[in-house]
């Protein structure tokens, strides 16, 4: 059999990513292979049905190119299309990973075996140049065409060396290359950066880890069963948040309600966000602070909507997002020079403690804000 004519022809810069169970080996001798093969099948099955929603099949394979497919423990997404801005790209892989995330932790909670709970997913995001490798072929009309067959080059090994590192992460496990961390610095992703080793490539290299990322559009219909069952999953956290156990959870949960809310006409949504926003006086998670700030841009509360984008900044100074409203608040606040900005904060702060934690608050404190409040509005 006369096998096809391959070309190399140009290099274009690709979105790379790999995902692994980690320590799967472990989890195979602790299952047995009947129990262990059920799971693989499942996380195959929602790598690649939530991939197909993130990253569809190419329309034109002459210039654009997708592979998406999960064997065994591990999965892999190779796209390719230079009509995507490539920050969105790389933010688009980011919230499929932590969807992939969510669900595979929905699939393990509910599963009998203990064992299986502590399965958890680690992903490598790149971006970088790769050899487009192409082969002849027909179009529907029996045209002549020249279509994208492979990805080859060092990028592809780089992504894979960077999943490998991310079992050692201790936030989501998602680490991005440095190239790709600086890509989407102006998107709704925290990094925290880490210096690690790549075996076989470098000695210490700059890597990021995913904090934390706010969704706002996250794609979650809730039209079938395992939508429906999944969005239960999440409203149950949001409404007993001593229950969320990994940290990563918050953004999905709060981008998902957030999502939900402006999407579907229940306020129970809306309701259930704001709950899980301001369980906590003490609460630092970036985004919930992140959505506190827009809940003050809305009510043009401007001294509270400074404090929480200032919290963000102080631990998070590269996330150009909180930078941007900051300077829009400051701003706002500007305009209201005739009003010292004194009586702005005591007014505020006494209103906030007052709506959102009154029952932290003593019965003299409850008096103290309720004069506040009521003098400085006269």
């Amino acid at each position: 059999m006369r096998m096809p004519r391959y070309d190399i022809t140009v290099t274009e810069n690709a979105l790379l990513v790999f995902a692994d169970i980690i320590e799967s080996s472990k989890y195979s001798s602790t299952l047995g292979y009947i129990k262990y093969a059920n799971r693989l099948i499942e996380f195959q099955r929602i790598f690649e049905e939530i991939g197909l929603k993130y990253f569809p099949t190419v329309d034109d394979p002459t210039k654009k190119y997708s592979e998406l497919k999960a064997r065994g423990d591990e999965g892999l997404l190779f796209y390719l299309d230079n009509s995507i801005d490539k920050s969105e790209l790389i933010y688009k892989a980011i919230e499929f990973i932590y969807e992939v995330k969510g669900r595979l932790k929905l699939f393990l909670i509910s599963d009998e075996d203990p064992p299986a709970k502590g399965m958890k997913l680690g992903a490598g995001i790149h971006y970088g140049p790769v050899a487009l490798v192409t082969r002849p072929d027909k179009d529907e009309k029996g045209k002549k065409r020249s279509i994208i067959d492979r990805l080859e080059g060092f990028s592809i090994n780089f992504a894979k060396r960077i999943e490998s590192a991310s079992r050692s992460g201790n936030l989501s496990q998602i680490y991005v290359s440095k190239e790709a961390a600086n890509i989407i610095k102006g998107q709704p992703i925290i990094l925290e950066k880490h210096r690690v080793p790549l075996r076989g490539i470098e000695d210490n290299i700059d890597i990021y880890e995913v904090f934390s990322g706010f969704f706002p559009e996250i794609p979650i219909a809730g039209e079938n069963h395992d939508d429906e069952r999944f969005v239960n999953y999440l409203n149950e956290l949001a409404d007993n948040p001593s229950t969320i156990d990994d940290k990563w959870l918050k953004a999905l949960i709060v981008s998902t309600l957030f999502s939900r809310a402006k999407k579907v006409p229940m306020h129970i949504y809306q309701r259930r966000l704001l709950s899980l926003v301001w369980n906590s006086p003490d609460e630092d998670d970036p985004v919930i602070l992140f959505i506190r700030a827009y809940e003050y841009e809305k009510e043009n509360s401007q001294t509270l909507r400074i404090e929480y984008l200032q919290k963000i900044l102080n631990r998070f100074p590269m996330f150009t997002p909180a930078k941007i409203k900051l300077i829009d608040a400051y701003w706002k606040l500007a305009s209201k020079e005739a009003e010292r900005v004194e009586r702005i904060f005591a007014r505020d702060g006494a209103n906030e403690y007052y709506r959102k934690f009154l029952t932290i608050l003593t019965e003299d404190e409850k008096a103290l804000f309720e004069k506040i409040i009521s003098d400085l509005n006269d």
